[in-house]
């Protein structure tokens, strides 16, 4: 899971950028557009 900590003199347009960073990093939005629908076992065999 992505998390970030934002100080109290960090800008947060840059935490933004960075948790965006972090996310693209890990997968997680191509994760969860391959999840996003049920996809029946025998329809990702053809």
């Amino acid at each position: 899971m992505a998390t970030i900590m934002v100080d109290d003199s960090e800008n947060l347009e840059k935490a933004i950028k960075r948790f965006k960073r972090m996310v693209e990093k890990e997968g997680i939005i191509r994760e969860y557009k391959k999840r996003e629908y049920f996809e029946k076992p025998s329809a990702t065999l053809h």
